[in-house]
């Protein structure tokens, strides 16, 4: 797996909500929570790789699986590929520990422990995806698309896990109301196309995440830092 050695302070303080320059206090409570986290966390990974058989009816089918892809958005995100990567991954559980203790204990320490945990998880997946334009460097690949984007049903959750052996391999599960634990764990679909595929408008406007994103209207620096794009 990938050794996460530090945590992006800048992606931090757009998590938290900081604008411009933070306050002493706060740069040095992430500076020195850095330590402790790095401590606890554990990334781990387990992905699968499948032919797409079928686009239709708003529905993508997959060779070998009967995990159903449902939706006109994963069907316009899939537009153009022949092969999708199936993945999940996670910090595990002694993140999800460390942000319940530092909730009984301190708030504002939960709160800032939490915003880290969130960068953490968004460097494993881009970390993972730099490995698959490695592994699948004749590909032109699309940006993730998790269970829950559009109108992809989160219910396609647990059966997405369970085709990846999630709970096996990484120790995910996910509970009766589709939320996985560890908390800071990710699923998500990535496109593999032989040809460049057809642009999806960037920026808040074509996000499927619009009007939930934490980083929209934060300004110039908005669409460049997205992790959605």
């Amino acid at each position: 797996m990938f050794e996460i050695n530090y945590i992006d302070r800048d992606l931090t303080l757009r998590y938290l909500g900081v604008k411009g320059k933070p306050d002493e206090n706060i740069s040095g409570l992430i500076t020195g929570y850095e330590k402790t986290l790095l401590a606890v966390i554990k990334p781990k990974h387990t992905y699968r790789v499948f032919d797409i058989d079928s686009v239709k009816e708003d529905c993508v089918s997959l060779k070998s699986c009967c995990l159903k892809l449902t939706g006109r958005d994963i069907m316009v995100h899939l537009n153009g590929c022949s092969k999708v990567i199936l993945f999940c991954a996670t910090i595990g559980a002694g993140a999800d520990r460390l942000v319940r203790t530092a909730q009984v204990e301190d708030m504002t320490r939960a709160v800032i422990l939490d915003a880290m945990c969130s960068v953490v998880i968004e460097q494993v997946c881009d970390e993972l995806e730099k490995y698959f334009h490695r592994q699948y460097e004749n590909y032109y690949m699309t940006r993730r698309f998790s269970p829950g984007y559009g109108d992809l049903p989160v219910s396609i959750q647990k059966n997405f896990l369970a085709l990846l052996e999630a709970q096996k391999h990484t120790g995910v599960s996910v509970t009766g109301s589709m939320l996985m634990t560890p908390k800071k764990s990710v699923s998500a679909i990535i496109g593999l196309s032989e040809s460049e595929t057809i642009k999806i408008k960037k920026g808040c406007e074509g996000c499927n995440l619009e009007n939930s994103c934490a980083f929209r209207e934060r300004g110039p620096d908005c669409e460049r830092n997205c992790k959605h794009d």
